[in-house]
């Protein structure tokens, strides 16, 4: 789905482009995930840490200086202003959500989240945080294992979408990472109630990066808890509360000054023009997903990831399926909706894949993998 929508708009032939690419993307991933002996370099030392260095700090550098140059042209993309009008408004003493942005589309991250990356979209540098988040991933992630941290770099690497997204300054796969990078922190709390309150608090922030992703953080929490009672309930207590003060302070000044608290459009644009089956369908996908999770989803960052990703994919896809109805092009706007999950989907499998070969294998060197 990737492939094609990313390649449709490149290319006459992308149908027919993206559709290999696809199925050699899919190939490759069963592949890596296998852990042949071909590719145990994946799992390497300083070296592959450098190599993905550099690519990363190239793929950064590429993004920033088409953005820079693109930013103020007519039809340019408001997924990076989205960031950066609301964060400029504040600095100046401002309410955030006072304007719309150019093309009069409506400011959809949250107070938390285009706070947290401020540093960034208040100086430009918006497009260089899909490889910034990728490399923080990365990082994480060869603290449990090397060799999933490598394949979970090269298939992220790989994905059209992903690139072409993060080149335009968009979030959402910033988004999910975000939650990849919670999952894999919870897993490694102890009975310290101060970490898990301030994981807990940093998890509430990047709650509000959309409304609907606080059901994400919540379905975080509850594996927490599944893990230890204690721990979960400190994190979960605190990352809702911070969620909502901060939803709850900016709202009040949007409505008090008369202005619309933007990140809330998001309930506006599901339900119009939803027909029934859409909304049944998202009712049983999310019946599903949630049945999943409180029945069998177990208390390792894996099963968390993959709990999030099905709650995402119930509540998106009906979506992107809709707007696909209405304008039948490979390169619809929804298709980021179906993709921007896959960084949990990838996280989850990368793991537990780790985990089960380290189980018939003891010998294999790794820190542990969940």
């Amino acid at each position: 789905m990737s492939s094609i929508a990313v390649t449709t708009v490149q290319s006459s032939h992308g149908l027919v482009i993206g559709t290999v690419y696809a199925a050699l993307l899919t190939a490759l991933a069963w592949w890596t995930l296998r852990e042949p002996a071909k590719l145990s370099f994946l799992g390497g030392g300083l070296p592959v840490v450098i190599a993905i260095v550099v690519l990363l700090v190239l793929v950064a550098a590429s993004n920033e200086r088409h953005y820079l140059a693109m930013r103020n042209t007519p039809h340019f993309a408001t997924s990076a202003p989205a960031l950066e009008v609301p964060a400029w408004l504040l600095v100046h003493g401002h309410e955030p959500y006072r304007d719309h942005l150019a093309d009069g589309a409506p400011i959809s991250p949250g107070p938390g989240w285009f706070m947290l990356l401020s540093p960034l979209t208040l100086t430009h540098l918006t497009a260089i945080l899909g490889a910034l988040s990728l490399g923080l991933v990365v990082f994480l992630l060869r603290r449990e294992n090397r060799y999933a941290a490598g394949v979970f770099f090269v298939l992220m690497f790989l994905q059209p979408s992903f690139q072409a997204q993060i080149t335009n300054g968009q979030d959402l796969f910033v988004v999910s990472i975000a939650l990849v990078c919670l999952a894999i922190a919870a897993a490694r709390l102890d009975d310290s109630a101060r970490k898990a309150v301030l994981l807990g608090v940093l998890a509430g922030v990047v709650a509000t990066a959309r409304i609907p992703i606080v059901l994400m953080t919540t379905i975080l929490g509850y594996g927490v808890f599944r893990k230890d009672r204690r721990t979960g309930c400190y994190f979960t207590v605190s990352m809702l509360l911070t969620c909502l003060v901060l939803h709850g302070i900016f709202a009040l000044w949007s409505v008090r000054l008369g202005h619309m608290y933007q990140p809330m459009h998001i309930f506006g644009r599901a339900s119009n023009g939803a027909g029934l089956g859409a909304r049944v369908a998202v009712i049983i996908l999310l019946a599903c997903s949630l049945g999943w999770i409180a029945l069998r989803m177990k208390p390792t960052p894996s099963y968390w990831m993959l709990g999030m990703y099905l709650t995402m994919f119930s509540l998106f896809t009906p979506e992107a399926i809709k707007e696909f109805a209405q304008s039948p092009r490979w390169d619809w706007e929804g298709s980021i909706y179906i993709t921007f999950p896959l960084p949990l989907l990838i996280g989850a499998l990368v793991l537990m894949n780790a985990r089960a070969r380290a189980t018939h294998n003891p010998a294999i060197s790794a820190a542990p993998a969940q």
